[in-house]
C-alpha cells in the first residue's frame, strides 16, 4: 500500500465530496458507565484542484493527485461520536484508505481494552 508522504502538503481546493460508505463497529467493550465503546468511520471521495491565486479558502492535502479518498475514524460511546476529534486519514486508493481505517481502528480498541477490561 503507497503511503502518503507527510512531510509535504499540497494547496488544493476541493470541488466535490462524495460520501462513499460509512459504518459503526462496537468494540465489546464498556466504560464505567456502561456505556459501549466502539469506532464509527466514513469515507469520502473528494475531487480537487489547484488552488487559484485568489481562493480565499484551501486545503493542505498530502497528495495532488485530482481524486482521494478521505476518512475521520471516530470513538463512540453507545454508537455516538465521543472525545476530540481525530486526525483525517487520506489515500489516493480506496483499499489504502480502508487498511488505514482499520489500523486506526485496532489501535484504538487495543487501547480502550488496556483501559476497560471485560470483567466476569
Amino acid at each position: 500500500m503507497p503511503t502518503l508522504k507527510r512531510d509535504r502538503t499540497f494547496a488544493r481546493v476541493i470541488t466535490s465530496h462524495t460520501l462513499i460508505e460509512s459504518g459503526k463497529e462496537p468494540f465489546g467493550l464498556t466504560d464505567d458507565r456502561g456505556r459501549e465503546i466502539g469506532y464509527a468511520w466514513t469515507i469520502h471521495k473528494i475531487t480537487t484542484a489547484d488552488k487559484p491565486d485568489n481562493a480565499h479558502g484551501w486545503y493542505h492535502l498530502p497528495s495532488d493527485a485530482p481524486e482521494l479518498f478521505e476518512s475521520a475514524p471516530h470513538p463512540t460511546r453507545n454508537g455516538q461520536h465521543y472525545g476530540a476529534l481525530t486526525p483525517r486519514l487520506y489515500s489516493e486508493t480506496i483499499e489504502g484508505i480502508r487498511a488505514l481505517i482499520a489500523d486506526r481502528m485496532a489501535r484504538a480498541k487495543y487501547r480502550y481494552a488496556k483501559l476497560y477490561p471485560v470483567r466476569p
